[in-house]
């Protein structure tokens, strides 16, 4: 339900301008209870059309019900899971050993106890019962709550929670919002399952060779440097891009001169990783990253993950970013206002 790449629920609302943002996330409570939960975040004209918005997480449920287990997904995010276990960063000892002890508590074998470090990263068996049952479970609207939270509710509420003195109205699910749910009319391949993954790295090989200062590989006299150093203290097989813009010319060449400058080149950060969100998605699941700074005079772009996939992802996020102004009004006034009400 997480996905954001192609096809996925997130990019359906967007193309309809009714969401900004959606997430999933599970939860089990005094070893008892489970739940999953589904977030969105709704634009103005979401929340006027949230019966729609309800509609499709719905039909997203279905088509990953009906789809079945994928068996390519699940070995996707082994390898993954694997790789992260192999090469993960350090991380603080104190916040490491409380996490270790408090899963300790959940260990029921001596065999589960052995697997703790990797467990956390790596699934090892796929369940394909255990889906097939969830996914029914989710894909039934009886079996869930929606919950609407807006500050356009107030005053309209009939009952207060007692110990926060919340406001909220609670009623049953109606015949009409039911059959609005389950007879929307949803074009046929609107929705669907993630692709594979061509991001994920193969060759794991760290390059030989030591390197005592950073080297200029090439130079465009005037205009652009490209530095090299390469890691000899922690032999990973990672590495970090950074492709640094200083403005010359056009709008961004404010930058850092003017509270107008800063704003239009905030707007275009934003409207430029709204137009990569997709790519970047896929390339998160490859462990793969991208951040932008904006500095007083720059803008920084750091791309960073596996050596071996990582010169495929600098290359196909710069051609996407150059390919912007290419791009047709209608999308690009939907991309300027999807980043400004992300902005607001």
């Amino acid at each position: 339900m997480g996905h954001e790449g192609p096809n996925s629920l997130l990019s359906y609302l967007k193309k309809l301008g009714l969401a900004m943002e959606l997430k999933s996330s599970f939860e089990h409570e005094i070893w008892s209870l489970s739940s999953f939960s589904i977030d969105v975040t709704l634009t103005k004209k979401g929340l006027e059309n949230y019966t729609q918005v309800v509609a499709a997480v719905f039909r997203y449920l279905q088509i990953i019900r009906d789809a079945g287990v994928q068996e390519y997904l699940f070995e996707e995010y082994k390898r993954m899971g694997e790789l992260e276990f192999q090469f993960q960063d350090k991380e603080e000892p104190l916040d490491y050993t409380v996490n270790l002890a408090s899963r300790m508590q959940l260990m029921t074998s001596a065999e589960e106890l052995r697997g703790i470090l990797k467990d956390e990263h790596v699934v090892e068996k796929l369940d394909a019962a255990l889906i097939a049952e969830s996914g029914a479970l989710l894909a039934d609207p009886m079996q869930s709550v929606t919950i609407l939270r807006s500050k356009s509710f107030e005053g309209s509420c009939d009952k207060e929670e007692q110990y926060y003195l919340t406001k909220y109205t609670k009623d049953a699910y109606s015949q009409e919002f039911l059959q609005a749910i389950l007879k929307a009319e949803i074009p046929d391949g609107a929705m669907g399952l993630p692709p594979k993954n061509t991001l994920l790295p193969k060759n794991l090989d760290i390059i030989d060779g030591e390197s005592g200062a950073p080297r200029l590989v090439r130079e465009w006299k005037g205009d652009t440097e490209v530095w090299y150093l390469k890691d000899n203290k922690f032999k990973r097989p990672k590495a970090i891009v950074k492709v640094k813009i200083y403005p010359k010319d056009g709008l961004l060449k404010e930058l850092g001169l003017s509270a107008n400058g800063r704003v239009i080149t905030e707007l275009w950060v934003a409207v430029v990783k709204e137009h990569l969100r997709e790519f970047n998605y896929m390339a998160e699941m490859a462990s793969l990253e991208l951040e932008f700074t904006v500095s007083h005079d720059a803008i920084t772009l750091e791309f960073s993950g596996f050596n071996d996939s990582l010169a495929t992802f600098v290359d196909q996020a710069l051609e996407r970013i150059g390919h912007l102004h290419h791009l047709d009004d209608k999308t690009l006034d939907l991309l300027f206002a999807q980043a400004k009400e992300k902005l607001s």
